[in-house]
C-alpha cells in the first residue's frame, strides 16, 4: 500500500530528498514528475547517501563511487578500495505521483 510522504514540489526537479517515514530512511530522486525512491543508505559500507550524486536515474555514492541504477537497485559501478558489506543491491521502493503528492509503498523491491 502506498503512504502519502510529501508533495512533488517539496524535491527540486534532478533533486534528491532525504526522509524518515515510520523509522524507513528514505532517498527521493526527482526526474521530472516522475520520484524514485530507495533506501537512504549504501549498501556497500552502510554509509548515507545524503552526499550522493544523482544523475536521472542513477545514484552514485561520494564515500567509494558505488553506482545504483534506482529503477533496478543493481549494482552498475563497483565501488573501490574496501570490501562491501555482503549486499550489493540497493533497496528500492516503488514510488509514484498522484495530484502533486508523492506517494511510497514502503514493502521493499529488493533485487539479488
Amino acid at each position: 500500500m502506498h503512504r502519502d510522504i510529501c508533495a512533488l514540489r517539496e524535491i527540486r526537479d534532478g533533486g534528491k530528498k532525504r526522509i524518515n517515514v515510520g523509522g524507513v530512511k528514505l532517498m527521493l530522486c526527482r526526474r521530472g514528475n516522475q520520484v524514485l525512491a530507495s533506501e537512504n543508505r549504501c549498501p556497500h559500507q552502510n554509509l548515507p547517501l545524503r552526499f550522493a550524486r544523482f544523475d536521472g536515474h542513477k545514484l552514485t555514492c561520494r564515500f567509494h563511487n558505488a553506482r545504483y541504477d534506482l529503477e533496478s537497485g543493481e549494482l552498475e559501478k563497483k565501488p573501490w578500495l574496501l570490501p562491501n558489506s555482503g549486499r550489493d543491491c540497493l533497496v528500492t521502493y516503488d514510488a509514484k505521483v498522484k495530484d502533486g503528492r508523492v506517494l511510497v509503498d514502503l514493502d521493499p523491491d529488493v533485487v539479488g
